[in-house]
């Protein structure tokens, strides 16, 4: 029987899948991941004077990323069909998880604004901190290739998109997320 999500049992359902179906290195960058998608989203909404119900941005936050547990090929499409299967989920929900990637076009001012967030965690100083530590446990680069890496995607994020709210949060934590790198 398929349920009404609220925040609490998405996280839980997605924690518990994705520590059961992946590596935990990989479970802890999603889970991470999507606590920081849900602050940006909080924080665009407060740079733009918005209102919204963000327990709709909590849900789909917890959700978007589940369908990695089948590898990286269409997983916002598998991500969507996970949650389908186990949650009644609206349309504003739906349109978060299937277009939170940077090429999707998304349908609503709530997906437009959530996959501004999904690039833009990734500019959260405390995550560049644990992305360093995740991929140090990876131990495939070495530092200096981790750090220019990390570098690399914040850069190329930060001239993603031209919505001039994202700019400025992405500038600001941009530059303590450097500071970061080169500590």
């Amino acid at each position: 029987m398929l349920i009404k999500p609220s925040p609490s049992l998405a996280k839980e359902f997605s924690e518990n899948l994705l520590k059961e179906k992946i590596p935990k290195l990989k479970a802890e960058y999603i889970l991470l991941h999507s606590k920081f998608v849900i602050q940006a989203v909080k924080d665009l909404i407060e740079r733009k004077n918005l209102k919204f119900d963000l327990k709709q941005f909590e849900i789909a936050g917890y959700l978007h990323d589940v369908g990695y547990i089948f590898g990286d090929e269409n997983h916002a499409e598998k991500s969507l069909e996970i949650s389908r299967d186990k949650f009644i989920l609206n349309s504003i929900i739906e349109d978060c998880i299937l277009n939170h990637g940077s090429s999707s076009k998304p349908k609503t001012q709530e997906g437009k604004i959530f996959q501004l967030a999904d690039k833009l965690s990734i500019f959260y100083p405390e995550f560049v901190k644990q992305l360093i530590e995740l991929e140090k446990q990876e131990a495939i680069l070495s530092d200096d290739e981790i750090l220019k890496k990390i570098n690399k995607k914040l850069k190329k994020y930060l001239e993603i998109f031209s919505d001039k709210e994202y700019q400025e949060i992405a500038r600001e934590k941009y530059e303590i997320g450097k500071n970061i790198l080169e500590n």
